[in-house]
Order: structure tokens, then C-alpha cells, then sequence
């Protein structure tokens, strides 16, 4: 019963890093303090299979912890990723700071269009009006 909690573990694992890696380096507005709550059923999965281990629990008890965790962990995390999706996409960006960013995040697949545009923002400029906002949001 451990190594399919040490698979499951795993497998949650990389998912959960999968997700932290796109809401902290592929957003344009970086989570990453709440990108850490990604990992919050890891880390009780692995304190249930650390008790499960130790106290020598019935396989049927460690199967009922592991699905309801597995199911409320997962649903938690998936609305959590949606939500910061959401967020992001919805999101009008004005802040000059961002510009650089959102230059090579958004445009860099076209590189004729970023001929147009200025690599960053003079930081004596004055009068800057910036506005961007997400293709999923016109």
C-alpha cells in the first residue's frame, strides 16, 4: 500500500509543480505566494502515508483518507488554478513596470511586430499612458 501512496505522492507532485510553475513564470502578474498552496496535498498525503506507516492503519482506512484527500485536494487545487487563470486573463494591466514583461511573454512569438515597440520604458519618461489587457478579455 505505501508505494501506491509513494506513486500517487509523485504524480501529485508534478502536477502540483507543473501548476506553480505556470502561475508564477507564465502569468503575467506572478502568484507566488498563493501558487504555494499548490502543495498543501502533498504535503498532508505525505503525513498520511508517514502516520499510515507507522501506525500500521487497515488498508481499507488508508483507502478511504487517501481518495477523500485525493478528491478535496484536487478539486481544491483545480478551482485555485481557474481562479488565478481567470484573474489573469480578466485582469487590465496599467503599470508601466509590467511593459517588459508582458512584451516578451505575449508578443515575442511575433517578431515582426516587436520591431515596433521599444524594449523597455525610459525610466525619465513622463506621461506614460499603458494598457494591456489579455486577447480572451477584447
Amino acid at each position: 500500500m505505501k508505494y501506491i501512496l509513494n506513486i500517487l505522492i509523485f504524480i501529485l507532485l508534478v502536477i502540483d509543480t507543473f501548476a506553480y510553475y505556470l502561475v508564477t513564470f507564465c502569468l503575467v502578474d506572478r502568484y507566488f505566494i498563493i501558487g504555494l498552496v499548490f502543495f498543501i496535498p502533498v504535503i498532508l498525503l505525505v503525513g498520511l502515508r508517514k502516520k499510515c506507516v507507522n501506525e500500521k492503519v487497515k488498508k481499507e482506512k488508508i483507502i478511504v483518507k487517501t481518495t477523500s484527500l485525493l478528491i478535496i485536494g484536487g478539486l481544491a487545487v483545480f478551482c485555485l488554478f481557474c481562479f488565478i487563470l481567470a484573474r489573469d486573463n480578466m485582469a487590465i494591466i496599467t503599470k508601466s513596470q509590467y511593459y517588459s514583461r508582458i512584451l516578451t511573454m505575449k508578443i515575442d512569438s511575433n517578431k515582426d511586430l516587436l520591431k515596433h515597440f521599444p524594449k523597455e520604458i525610459p525610466e525619465d519618461a513622463q506621461n506614460i499612458q499603458f494598457y494591456y489587457t489579455s486577447r480572451w478579455n477584447k
